[in-house]
């Protein structure tokens, strides 16, 4: 409840109460827990329970990827574009999550012409850009 407290007097209006579990990891209590915190939705790879109280926002677009030992591999556009494609053809909501702390340069620049990517779908009507705050509104 502190860090709720914290982040709401720091970003004021901006502050979007949406919690992204570490690594996407969570369970039922974490859910609760988000909950009684007062946060009003939850993004993480998978839902694994419908829950009526916190809006849900997969997030179906992993930029990074890991080796096994933990360090990040470097960006692949293609697969970024392939992964993209394959969300507008289930016709979802794509919502990329990434850790750009995990950027190197050249990641900076594949990640610059993924963003552009994908603002030529949007210039062509296949999709729309939108805040997590939107998404709360609805």
């Amino acid at each position: 409840m502190k860090g709720f407290k914290l982040l709401k007097k720091k970003f004021g209006g901006i502050f979007t109460p949406v919690f992204v579990p570490p690594f996407h990891v969570y369970n039922v209590d974490t859910l609760r827990a988000a909950k009684a915190a007062g946060l009003k939705g939850f993004s993480a790879s998978k839902k694994i329970s419908p829950d009526r109280d916190l809006v849900f926002i997969t997030a179906n677009i992993d930029v990074n990827v890991y080796a096994p030992d933990g360090g990040a591999k470097p960006l692949d556009p293609a697969r970024l574009r392939q992964k993209t494609l394959d969300c507008l053809k289930r016709r979802g909501d794509i919502c990329a999550y990434f850790h750009h702390a995990a950027f190197d340069a050249a990641d900076l620049e594949i990640f610059k012409a993924y963003l552009s990517f994908l603002r030529a779908l949007r210039a062509r009507g296949l999709i729309e850009f939108s805040l997590l705050r939107q998404r709360l509104q609805r």
